[in-house]
């Protein structure tokens, strides 16, 4: 009984340290742009945690997101209640995004 009752505990400790970043993709992790004639313009970067902060022209916007297997979800951190819906493949270290009818490409940076 004590064995099982601390095999569970451990469950539970890493799922709890592991947070969001078992519901998303490793893939999209780090920082993607898009740039225009060398400048960049558009930035998002993905954190392990579930954190999206993007970026464009100085302005920046937080995000919390959960994706896997080529689709997920995003809503502003401070408004969980009302998600969007997303797609993305990632080939050669591009990332094409698809949401709400806007394809977006980006590159690892």
């Amino acid at each position: 009984m004590v064995k099982k009752f601390a095999s569970i505990a451990s469950v539970l400790v890493v799922l709890s340290l592991a947070g969001c970043s078992l519901f998303n993709d490793s893939g999209l992790v780090g920082k993607w742009v898009q740039k225009s004639y060398g400048v960049t313009v558009l930035t998002f970067n993905f954190g392990s945690d579930g954190t999206l902060v993007q970026s464009s022209l100085g302005i920046a916007v937080s995000y919390k997101y959960t994706a896997s297997n080529g689709s997920g979800q995003y809503w502003l951190a401070i408004a969980p209640d009302v998600k969007s819906s997303f797609t993305y493949s990632i080939t050669n270290n591009i990332l094409t995004w698809v949401a709400n009818g806007t394809t977006l490409t980006l590159s690892r940076e």
